[in-house]
């Protein structure tokens, strides 16, 4: 094969990856928009505390790239526990994973703990995970992944991403 016969068809394959990827790009159900981060809740089976109930439940915040591939994820796990009057007991645990090679979790950035003034009836648990692209002995970008999720005495439960 000859020199610019190479050319050519390197020149095709780049043009068709790139006439292909919006197409297989296209994620949401309105086909509109390219679907890039999202959350997943899932709950967690959880042993009662003596005279009261508990409850469990995990959020994932992740991001992914053009061939809707997750290369960023983010995990915080809440339990709580509750009487009749108010919330007596909580924990967070928080997570990051990254399945591409050149992303890294680099911990977590601002966690903190909201209650309300009202006695322990609800609890706000706010966490951003730091994640870097890097490669060759220098970070070239920055992703803060945050999960804010609220507990409320008698089992209810919100997630927001940030």
């Amino acid at each position: 094969m000859r020199q610019g016969s190479r050319c050519i068809l390197v020149a095709l394959v780049v043009a068709c990856a790139v006439a292909v990827a919006p197409a297989q790009a296209q994620g949401n159900v309105n086909q509109s928009k390219v679907v890039t981060q999202g959350t997943t809740t899932k709950k967690l089976a959880v042993a009662s505390r003596a005279g009261e109930r508990c409850r469990a439940r995990r959020a994932e915040h992740w991001v992914k790239n053009i061939f809707r591939q997750k290369v960023i994820r983010f995990f915080q796990t809440v339990k709580w526990c509750w009487n009749r009057e108010r919330i007596t007991y909580t924990r967070r645990r928080n997570r990051g994973t990254t399945p591409w090679p050149v992303w890294d979790y680099l911990g977590i950035t601002q966690p903190y703990r909201d209650a309300s003034r009202t006695r322990g009836r609800w609890y706000r648990f706010v966490a951003t995970g730091k994640f870097a692209l890097c490669g060759g002995g220098f970070c070239a970008q920055n992703k803060f992944l945050t999960i804010r999720q609220t507990v409320h005495r008698g089992g209810g439960y919100t997630v927001d991403l940030s």
